[in-house]
C-alpha cells in the first residue's frame, strides 16, 4: 500500500487533484495503530522483525534514570515498526500520548535536488518523505538533524558530487546548546571617607583628615555553565524501490556533538576608594586633608564551563535497495560525536577608581588623590567534555 493510500485508510488523505508541486502535511495520528498503518512498508512479519531489530539491535533502551519510559517507548515501535504484539497495559500507558502529528513530505511528480535540502523536523517529530522519482544534481544533498525519518522513493538518480558536504543523505544530531554568559556583578557604593581633621582646645590644630577604611575588592565573576549534551541522531530507513542510478551513494551520520561551555562571568569593578578626610582650621592654624585611599582590585573572572557531553545515536539506519549490486555503492561514513569545547573564562573586572584626597585646613596642604589599583585576573579555564557519543550502525540489503 502506497503512501496516499496509508494517508487515506488513517482519514488523512491528500487531494491529488490540488497538488502541484512538492507538498508538506502535518497528519493528525489517533491512536497506535494509525500509527501503525502510516509506517508500514508492506514488509511480512519476519520482514517487520528484522527491519525492526537492524534499527535498534545494539541501541541501550535502559535509559539510566527514564529507564521505564525508555522500555515502554522500545516495545511500542516493537509494534508499530516490527512484528512485536502491543499489551493491553502498555495501550493505556501511551493512550494519553495521542493524537500526535507526524509530518509528511511528498510530491507526486518527480523532483530534483540541486542545493541543500533539509528534511528535518523543527520539534524532532516523525518524518515522512516519500516521492517517485528523484533525481540529486551538482550541489545537492539531503540533511536531516535529530529527527526520525521514513524516506522512499521508487528511483534515485546521482549525477555530480555535494559540492563539498561529505554525504548525499546527512543523518545527524544536534549540537547541545551553549548557556549564556552570566551577568557582571554590581559595582558598591563608594567606600566609606577618611575622619575629618580636629581642633584641640584653644584653637589649635589637632589630627589631620585621616585616610578611610581600604576598599573592596570587585566580585569574582560566576562560573560559566557546562555546555549542555547534544541532541542524538535518530533512525532513519531509506528504501530505493526500483532503481538506483549512481556509482555512489554516501550516506553519512554523527550523533549529537556536546555544546560549547559557558564562558565564564566577567569579574565586577573594585569598589572606589574612600576620600580623605578634610583638614580644619583652627583659629590662626590649621591641619592637612586626609589621603584619598586607593580603589579596590577588580574581581577576578569566573573560571570557563566545561564543554558538555556527546550523545549516543538513539536509533540506527536501514537502506533498502533495488539489487543485489546496488548494496556496494552504497558507502557508509560514521564519525564519533564529539565532546564539547569548554567555553571562555571570564575577564577581570576593572579597578576600582581612588578617593578624592581630603581638603586643606588653614596653612596644610590637601590629601592626595588614590590610585586604581588594576583589573582583576581573568578566570581559570575550563576543561572540554570528556563524553563522545557513538553513531548510528548501518544495515545495507537488498529489498
Amino acid at each position: 500500500m502506497d503512501l496516499l493510500n496509508r494517508l487515506a485508510a488513517i482519514g488523512a488523505p491528500i487531494d491529488v487533484a490540488k497538488a502541484d508541486g512538492e507538498i508538506e502535511k502535518t497528519v493528525t495520528v489517533e491512536n497506535v495503530d494509525q500509527l501503525r498503518t502510516l509506517l508500514d512498508h508492506g514488509f511480512d512479519s519476519q520482514r517487520r522483525a528484522d527491519h525492526f531489530e537492524a534499527l535498534f539491535d545494539g541501541i541501550d533502551v535502559s535509559g539510566g534514570d527514564a529507564g521505564e519510559d525508555s522500555q515502554l517507548v522500545h516495545r511500542v515501535t516493537g509494534y508499530v515498526i516490527g512484528d512485536r504484539d502491543l499489551a493491553t497495559e502498555d495501550r493505556e500507558a501511551i493512550a494519553p500520548a495521542f493524537p500526535l502529528e507526524v509530518n509528511v513530505l511528498t510530491s507526486l511528480e518527480p523532483i530534483t535536488i540541486s542545493e541543500r535540502k533539509d528534511i528535518s523536523t523543527d520539534d524532532g517529530r516523525l518524518r515522512i518523505a516519500d516521492y517517485s522519482d528523484v533525481t540529486m544534481t551538482q550541489g545537492g544533498f539531503i540533511t536531516c538533524c535529530a529527527t526520525p525519518l521514513q524516506f522512499t522513493c521508487q528511483t534515485l538518480t546521482r549525477t555530480g558530487d555535494t559540492g563539498g558536504r561529505e554525504g548525499d543523505f546527512n543523518l545527524v544530531g544536534k549540537v547541545g546548546v551553549t548557556p549564556p554568559k552570566p551577568a557582571t556583578p554590581s559595582t558598591p557604593t563608594q567606600a566609606t571617607k577618611g575622619k575629618n581633621g580636629e581642633c584641640t582646645s584653644g584653637g589649635i590644630a589637632g589630627p589631620g583628615g585621616q585616610i578611610g577604611p581600604p576598599a573592596a575588592e570587585g566580585t569574582t565573576g560566576t562560573r560559566g555553565t557546562p555546555g549542555n549534551p547534544g541532541g542524538p541522531s535518530q533512525h532513519a530507513t531509506i528504501i530505493i524501490k526500483s532503481k538506483l542510478t549512481c556509482e555512489r551513494l554516501t550516506i553519512s551520520t554523527v550523533s549529537g556533538p556536546g555544546g560549547r561551555g559557558g564562558d565564564g562571568g566577567d569579574g565586577g569593578q573594585g569598589q572606589k576608594g574612600g576620600d580623605g578626610g578634610d583638614g580644619v582650621t583652627c583659629g590662626c592654624t590649621g591641619n592637612g586633608g586626609g589621603p584619598g585611599r586607593d580603589g579596590g582590585k577588580g574581581g577576578p573572572g569566573g573560571p570557563a564551563g566545561d564543554g558538555g557531553p556527546g550523545v549516543d545515536a538513539v536509533g540506527d539506519i536501514v537502506v533498502k535497495v533495488p539489487t543485489q549490486d546496488d548494496i556496494k555503492k552504497v558507502i557508509p561514513i560514521q564519525h564519533v560525536a564529539d565532546a564539547g569545547e569548554a567555553g571562555t573564562p571570564g575577564t577581570g573586572g576593572p579597578g576600582g577608581g581612588g578617593g578624592a584626597g581630603g581638603a586643606a585646613g588653614k596653612y596644610n596642604n590637601p590629601g592626595g588623590d588614590g590610585g586604581n589599583p588594576g583589573k582583576g585576573r581573568d578566570g581559570d579555564p575550563g576543561d572540554r567534555g570528556t563524553v563522545t557519543g557513538k553513531p548510528a550502525t548501518f544495515d545495507i540489503r537488498r529489498l
